[in-house]
């Protein structure tokens, strides 16, 4: 795999990485809500035949959880003295559930890891221990093993779905000296700040017999080796916050420590020592606070997406399953990126609690009603948290022939593939040619194991509904679910809008971002003499439209449509990078070619503009491919999907202007500027629309060594 040694390429947004990728990878983590414990570890060192108890509660329902038990391994990290051969074993209550001695090498289990961003274990033979195993409410792991050393216990979320997480996480063990003091780890994955409580109890221990208690403990916090935070002996003043997590309460005026810390995403490590050197018995206590120690929003405005026809609008807010009014519209307000038949959006304040599900009513009185898709409301954000960043120098025109293999290269780069939990379900109408199904099936297939990572931010299988006509289409859709009738409302709407495909025209689709449904209608099939099959963008739809699911996946299900060159452009520069026909990689044999040989010539800066709302002339399927084509190769293509999701988060009531302003912080650069240096590329592709020139035995070496071609890239 390519390395991109070259600056085109290389961008680290450390800061915002972390709110749109989680910890180690791409995740779950394109989260408007606090932070959340997504990892749990405790370090320390045990006799021979000693248990070490590692106690960890997982709230709102049952998910996988990596555990692991690592001694040998350690040593590759320069840890002296490890354990030989860790045991593991998880309780529920006193019944033992799961067990392991040796890893055993397990393929399986190290994908996990590597899903998980864990380390990897040293060898297939390593003594080290792991596990997964499905977790609901409190769990207890027991750690142990026939030798002396210091183990590492780690517990991962490997499962999908956000409402199952990591709520408190305890460990008892003798507090010595140096190395072998009490450390506790935990990471946290999302936006904003999340409260804790940390607690190190010593001396409230005797109460409950336990013998030789830490007299006087300390805890300190530390995210890598910065200390953060820290406490001696702890404040009476807390007893209500720990009552509140259900906690024990401590003894007056003992010498136990505890601390309330309000902490962004991260990776941070808790320190249990003696004060003066002391050592005895202790335990470590994590707790994320209850979400209604969270902040509400102050008096905010609210603003329905997309555009619309000036009439009556409602906010509303879901409580439980019921949808209930908040407030009318207080305004309408035009926006320039809407067509001048439904130019408005509506706007009216509320103060609504973060993490709120909302969406907008919009009816014309006994005439109609439209509901938008329901979101979450977000904390208000801070552009200032962001760092500044440099912009990429331009890319020089000797290397415009490279710029296509470099997309390309970048998004396999970014998106490789790997084991994946996401399911896919499939429903065809008779009449769809057995061809159009077993290339359906196996671009999605391909499309998966690459986004997997991505879309699985819900336990909700994506499902294709592939019909040879409109009517077929819909009755497909009423057996898959007939119970959504704003869905059913939609498909109907949709197919009734457009004729029934003849063998005039190949496939053509379109994706639902809430149900998480893929449309594809799909009545004829013929080859061509070269053995490419007639219609050459055939086998783009289905990774066209699954880049859809995954451009609403990083919005957890909502996806921003402006610029529309944008959403449109990378789902068709994806969907060609992911094609395939009859087994083979379909990039190289014509899929890049089905857009880039209808791109116009003599595009100007105001053709660019006018893409960023509905194109009429649609030149976002070409023109804005071959733009978003550009801004890969420039910028990378994991920020093509950050700067979206930031815009998302700006809730500025202009789409656009919130892209702007978001496309300023990813890249460092206006969008008017990339325009001025795109532009040539552009013009570029319409008159060497050829994918051939990708594929040169240039462009080839430079996709797989570590070192650019003789013509560098700059």
């Amino acid at each position: 795999m390519h390395r991109f040694p070259m600056t085109l390429m290389l961008r680290n947004f450390s800061a915002i990485a972390s709110l749109a990728f989680g910890l180690c990878a791409v995740t779950a983590a394109f989260a408007a809500e606090a932070p959340r414990l997504y990892s749990l570890s405790v370090r320390t060192a045990l006799e021979a035949d000693q248990v070490l108890i590692v106690g960890f509660t997982m709230s709102g329902g049952a998910k996988n959880v990596l555990l692991r038990a690592a001694g040998p391994t350690l040593g590759a990290f320069g840890v002296s003295q490890t354990m030989s051969d860790p045991k593991l074993d998880l309780y529920a209550g006193s019944a033992r559930t799961a067990t392991n001695d040796n890893w055993g090498g397990s393929s399986s289990l190290a994908a996990t890891f590597q899903a998980a961003g864990a380390f990897a274990y040293s060898s297939a033979t390593s003594l080290d221990a792991a596990l997964v195993a499905s977790i609901e409410g409190s769990r207890t792991a027991h750690v142990y093993g026939p030798s002396a050393g210091t183990v590492l216990v780690e517990g991962y979320e490997v499962g999908s779905g956000d409402g199952q997480k990591f709520t408190s996480l305890s460990a008892r063990n003798r507090v010595g000296t140096g190395d072998n003091i009490l450390i506790a780890g935990f990471s946290l994955t999302g936006a904003g700040m999340r409260n804790l409580l940390i607690r190190a109890i010593g001396p409230t221990l005797g109460a409950f017999g336990v013998p030789n208690t830490l007299s006087d403990p300390k805890v300190e916090i530390y995210q890598g080796t910065t200390k953060i935070a820290e406490n001696d002996n702890w404040s009476s003043t807390l007893s209500t916050t720990f009552s509140s997590v259900g906690a024990f309460p401590l003894t007056a005026g003992s010498k136990d420590a505890a601390i309330t810390v309000s902490l962004p995403a991260g990776g941070y490590t808790v320190h249990v020592s003696g004060v003066a050197g002391g050592v005895g018995e202790a335990l470590v206590e994590i707790y994320e606070l209850p979400t209604s120690g969270q902040p509400t929003v102050q008096l905010r405005k609210f603003q329905a997406d997309g555009c619309h026809a000036k009439v009556s609008a409602t906010l509303q807010i879901k409580e439980g399953n019921v949808w209930k009014d908040v407030v009318a519209a207080q305004g309408w307000e035009a926006t320039a990126s809407c067509p001048t038949t439904n130019l408005y959006r509506p706007w009216a304040m509320a103060e609504v609690a973060i993490g709120s599900t909302i969406r907008w009513y919009i009816y014309s009185p006994g005439a109609w009603n439209f509901y938008t898709v329901p979101t979450q409301v977000a904390e208000l954000f801070d552009p200032n948290s962001f760092p500044t960043v440099v912009a990429q120098a331009n890319i020089e025109s000797s290397n415009y022939p490279l710029v296509a293999a470099l997309a390309r290269a970048s998004i396999l780069a970014d998106q490789p593939a790997a084991p994946t939990s996401q399911k896919v379900t499939f429903q065809f109408e008779s009449g769809v040619p057995i061809e159009n199904q077993n290339m359906i099936r196996a671009g999605a297939d391909k499309f998966i194991s690459h986004f997997g990572n991505i879309l699985n931010y819900s336990e909700k299988a994506i499902h294709f509904i592939v019909y040879s006509t409109n009517a077929g289409g819909i009755e497909l859709g009423k057996i898959h679910d007939a119970s959504d009738a704003e869905f059913i409302k939609d498909l109907t709407k949709t197919l009734e809008g457009n004729p029934n495909r003849t063998e005039n025209f190949g496939m053509g689709g379109f994706s639902m971002s809430a149900p998480r449904v893929v449309v594809i209608g799909s009545s004829f099939f013929r080859n061509l003499p070269s053995g490419l099959p007639f219609h050459r963008a055939d086998p783009l739809v289905t990774p066209h439209e699954l880049m859809h699911q995954v451009q609403a996946s990083i919005n957890k299900g909502k996806l921003l449509r402006n610029p529309v060159w944008l959403c449109e452009g990378n789902a068709q520069v994806v969907g060609a990078v992911m094609s395939l026909y009859q087994g083979r990689d379909y990039w190289a044999s014509g899929g890049r070619d089905s857009w880039s040989i209808r791109v116009p010539a003599n595009r100007a800066i105001s053709d660019l503009k006018l893409m960023e709302g509905e194109d009429e002339k649609i030149s976002e399927y070409t023109t804005g491919a071959a733009l978003s084509e550009y801004l890969i190769a420039w910028g990378g293509f994991k920020n093509s999907l950050l700067v979206s999701q930031i815009a998302l988060r700006t809730q500025n009531p202009d789409g656009m202007a919130g892209f702007r302003q978001a496309f300023k912080i990813v890249y460092g650069q206006s969008l008017d500027d990339f325009y001025i240096h795109a532009l040539p590329y552009i013009n570029y592709v319409s008159a060497n629309s050829k994918t051939s020139y990708a594929t040169s035995p240039e462009a080839l070496t430079f996709m797989s060594s570590d070192t650019p071609p003789a013509t560098g890239v700059q």
